[in-house]
C-alpha cells in the first residue's frame, strides 16, 4: 500500500491526466482482449486478464472505485521495491517493473488454461513478450495515477480550513440567514408574482440555512437539476437560460420550469453515477461533463472521443430532418413567407453553434422540436379558419351523402392547409358535380396511392418514417 508520510517531495499534481492516461489504456485492453487469433489457449489468456470481469481491467475500466491501498497491492505484486507516497514521479519508468515478477503471473494464468495434452507447454515467443510489455505498461499508469491521488489529497488536505476557523464562518453565516428571513417575512406582497418571488426566496434561504448548519450535501443549489438530464447549468451551476425560438428569454416560464423540477424532483434519489451514465448515454455529454466535476467518485467513460462523433452525427441529422420539417411545413402553408422560414434555420444555427460548445445533443433537439411545435402553434388559427371555411361550404350543399368532401377534411388533417384552401378555392367557381369528379379522381386517388406506396415501402425507411410523421 502507499504509506503516509511527514514529508512529501514537491511534484506536479495532474490527476485529470494520469486519469485520462488510465482510460486510455483501459481501451487498449480491451482491444488486446478483442485480437483474432488462432490459438484456443492465448484467447483465454486474454479473456481472463482484459475481458469482461478479467484480472486486470477491472482496475482501469472502474479506477476511481478503488482505493489507494488496492490499487497500491496489485501494483506492488510486479515492482522492485514497493510504491510509496515519497516516490518520485520520475522514478515510474520500466525499471521500476520487474519483468520476472510479471512473467511469473502470466504463467500462472497461461497453466490455468485447459488445453489438454499440452497443458505443460511455456508460455514463450512474441506473444508472451507483447503481454509482459502491455502488463509493465498498465502497472506504470497505474502507479502514475496512484501518486497523482495521493498528492492532490495532499495538497487538498494542506490548503484545508481549521475545525475553529471553519465554526466561526458557519455561525457568521447562519446570523445573516436568520437577519434575512426576519426581513423577508416582514414583506407584503400584492401580486401572484410578488407571492411566488418571496416563496422562492424563502426556499433558498431555508437550503442555505440547512448547508450551513451541515445538513446539506453542499452541492450547489441548482445541481440536482441535473439529474434531470433536461435543463443545462453555467459553469458556476447555475442556470444557463438559452433564447427561445423568437430569440427572447423567457425569463419566467423557465424559472417556473426550474421551480416545478425543484419542488417534484423525480430523480432526487439518482445517484451522480447513474446521473452520470444517463447522461452519457443520450449523449448529453456536457451534463456528464458537470456531473463528474462535482464528484470525484463518478467514474468516467473511457470512449468519449466515440460518443462525441456519435452525439454530433445525431445532431447533424437532427438539423438535417429539422430543415426538411420546416421546408414542408411552410410547403403545406403553415408558414407564411420565405423571412419567417429563414427565421426558424437561423434559430437552429444559433442553437447548433451553443450546444456545439456545450455538448448537450439532445438539448438541441429538444429545442429543434419545441420550434416545429411553434411553427404549428403559430399556424392554428389558420388551420380553424381553413375547417369552418370547408364547414360552411359542406352546410351548403343539399346532398344527403357528402362523403366526397372527405379527401378534403383528410388533407386538412394531415396539415396541408394548401392543397385544402385550393379545393376551397374550386369549390367556389365550380358545381358539386364537377367538384366530385374532381375529388374523385385527384383527392382519393392521391390519398389512396400515397397511402399505399407508404404500406409497401420498407418499414425501416428514414424517408418512410418521416413522411408517416406528416399523416
Amino acid at each position: 500500500m502507499v504509506c503516509s508520510s511527514t514529508h512529501q517531495t514537491a511534484q506536479p499534481v495532474d490527476l485529470d491526466g494520469a486519469r485520462q492516461a488510465v482510460a486510455a489504456q483501459y481501451q487498449a485492453l480491451c482491444m488486446d482482449e478483442r485480437k483474432p487469433s488462432p490459438h484456443p489457449r492465448l484467447r483465454g489468456l486474454r479473456s481472463q486478464l482484459y475481458g469482461g470481469h478479467g484480472q486486470v481491467v477491472p482496475y482501469f475500466k472502474n479506477v476511481d472505485a478503488f482505493s489507494l491501498t488496492e490499487l497500491s497491492d496489485f501494483c506492488n505484486t510486479f515492482l522492485n521495491t514497493p510504491l510509496t507516497a515519497d516516490t518520485p514521479v520520475n522514478r515510474i519508468e520500466d525499471r521500476l517493473v520487474n519483468e520476472n515478477k510479471v512473467k511469473e503471473y502470466l504463467d500462472s494464468v497461461w497453466f490455468s488454461i485447459p488445453v489438454g495434452e499440452r497443458k505443460n507447454e511455456r508460455f514463450l515467443g512474441k506473444d508472451a513478450t507483447q503481454q509482459i510489455k502491455l502488463i509493465k505498461k498498465s502497472v506504470l499508469i497505474l502507479c502514475r495515477y496512484i501518486l497523482a491521488k495521493q498528492a492532490a489529497q495532499h495538497e487538498q488536505n494542506q490548503h484545508g480550513l481549521s475545525p475553529d476557523v471553519l465554526a466561526r464562518q458557519r455561525q457568521k453565516g447562519l446570523d445573516l440567514l436568520q437577519q434575512a428571513q426576519a426581513e423577508l417575512a416582514g414583506q407584503t406582497v400584492d401580486t401572484v408574482m410578488d407571492e411566488l418571488a418571496k416563496a422562492v426566496l424563502q426556499a433558498l434561504l431555508d437550503d442555505l440555512t440547512r448547508q450551513f448548519q451541515g445538513c446539506s450535501s453542499g452541492e450547489p443549489y441548482y445541481a440536482p437539476l441535473l439529474k434531470a438530464n433536461a435543463f443545462e447549468l453555467d459553469s458556476d451551476y447555475l442556470p444557463d437560460l438559452m433564447p427561445d425560438y423568437d430569440g427572447e428569454y423567457s425569463l419566467v416560464p423557465r424559472l417556473q420550469q426550474y421551480i416545478r423540477m425543484l419542488l417534484t424532483q423525480p430523480t432526487a434519489d439518482l445517484s451522480w453515477q447513474d446521473a452520470y451514465h444517463q447522461a452519457v448515454r443520450v449523449y448529453n455529454l456536457g451534463i456528464a461533463r458537470q456531473i463528474a466535476g462535482l464528484d470525484d467518485a463518478v467514474k468516467r467513460v473511457g470512449k468519449r472521443d466515440t460518443v462525441l462523433q456519435y452525439g454530433l452525427q445525431y445532431a447533424a441529422a437532427d438539423t438535417e430532418n429539422y430543415r426538411s420539417d420546416v421546408e414542408l411545413a411552410a410547403n403545406y402553408g403553415k408558414i407564411i413567407g420565405k423571412e419567417r422560414m429563414e427565421h426558424y434555420f437561423s434559430v437552429a444555427d444559433t442553437a447548433r453553434s451553443h450546444f456545439k460548445k456545450t455538448q448537450n445533443f439532445p438539448l438541441y433537439k429538444d429545442l429543434l422540436q419545441s420550434c416545429l411545435k411553434h411553427i404549428d402553434e403559430e399556424a392554428e388559427p389558420r388551420r380553424q379558419s381553413v375547417q369552418r371555411e370547408l364547414d360552411q361550404f359542406r352546410s351548403q350543399i343539399q346532398e344527403e351523402d357528402l362523403s366526397w368532401l372527405d379527401p378534403i377534411q383528410a388533407w386538412l388533417d394531415h396539415g396541408n392547409l394548401t392543397i385544402v384552401e385550393d379545393y376551397l378555392h374550386r369549390c367556389a367557381h365550380k358545381s358539386p358535380r364537377e367538384m366530385k369528379l374532381i375529388l374523385n379522381y385527384q383527392g382519393d386517388f392521391g390519398l389512396k396511392t400515397f397511402t399505399q406506396f407508404l404500406e409497401q415501402y420498407r418499414p425501416n425507411s428514414i424517408c418512410a418514417t418521416r413522411i408517416k410523421n406528416y399523416l
